[in-house]
């Protein structure tokens, strides 16, 4: 429950973000960037299906859930689509100044969702550990604290360019 909350309000922010955008200023440069971001974005769902499906031929390998697969194949492709457009500033508009507030909007929902990944991971609550709930909080968290990551890295370096001239 706790964890549909947080995706729900991850889609209201990305959401009104994007409702209050005007215009959204990309150039033609941004969209092939975001498109090749995409392509890899897809290729990574691909290829971690492929994983996941010769990881369930053997009968050694734990039996992971559906859910489990798809949720991490889905966020993962999301990430690499979401990190490359980043890294090659193709995913904020060129009329973008501050970028850092996104930053930090996704370092706020990173944190909840470790904390609750490491809580249903070790079972502290008094439950059993759960390793798919764990893991998929996991990831969503470390997904959010990549995104920041990669924002305030790149708005760093970016700063110390125009430094330099």
């Amino acid at each position: 429950m706790l964890g549909s909350l947080f995706v729900i309000l991850f889609f209201a922010v990305v959401g009104l973000v994007l409702f209050l955008q005007k215009d959204d200023g990309y150039d033609e440069r941004q969209t092939v960037i975001m498109d090749r971001g995409g392509r890899y974005g897809l290729l990574t769902v691909l290829l971690l299906n492929a994983v996941f499906y010769i990881f369930s031929v053997f009968d050694s390998f734990p039996e992971l859930s559906v859910r489990f697969t798809s949720t991490m194949s889905i966020w993962s492709g999301i990430l690499v689509a979401s990190l490359y457009a980043i890294w090659n500033h193709a995913y904020f508009s060129l009329k973008s100044e501050k970028t850092n507030g996104f930053a930090v909007v996704m370092l706020i929902m990173g944190i909840p969702n470790l904390l609750i990944g490491i809580v249903d991971l070790l079972g502290l609550w008094g439950g059993s550990p759960d390793l798919t709930k764990g893991v998929s909080f996991l990831i969503f968290g470390i997904s959010c604290f990549c995104i920041a990551l990669t924002i305030i890295l790149r708005n760093h370096l970016d700063s110390n360019e125009e430094g330099d001239l």
